[in-house]
């Protein structure tokens, strides 16, 4: 897991440098690059933080991960109006994309984690 926040983190933070340089309309690049950083940066934090006490990182990244997701998810209309009519900026839309499905498998693998570590821990009484 710790290595899948590095990942995420990194990704999340290259595809906002991309977006910045790339995109036109610049109040949307640079909403879209503090985002990405914001959450990237998070993930880097938690996995460093994994460090020290794994669980508490892992949680904190999954959390990070939630709140990415359910923001990402909730503009779906969005990608789909800038996809098929070709308005706005469509790379906005995909990265949008890859933001949602990145932070949904993280807090999915994580959900999966904790459930696996508590079936674990039952068993050993």
């Amino acid at each position: 897991m710790r290595v899948g926040l590095i990942v995420a983190g990194l990704i999340m933070i290259a595809m906002g440098v991309v977006i910045l340089l790339n995109v036109a309309d610049k109040s949307l690049a640079l909403g879209f690059f503090k985002g990405a950083v914001t959450i990237g940066g998070a993930w880097l934090i938690c996995a460093a933080y994994t460090c020290q006490s794994y669980w508490h990182g892992m949680i904190g990244g999954a959390v990070v991960a939630l709140l990415a997701a359910c923001r990402s998810w909730w503009n779906f209309p969005r990608w789909i109006e800038s996809i098929v009519a070709k308005s706005g900026q469509p790379l906005v839309a995909i990265f949008e994309m890859i933001t949602a499905i990145i932070s949904s498998v993280i807090v999915i693998v994580a959900v999966r984690s904790l459930l696996e570590e508590k079936a674990r821990r039952l068993r050993e009484g």
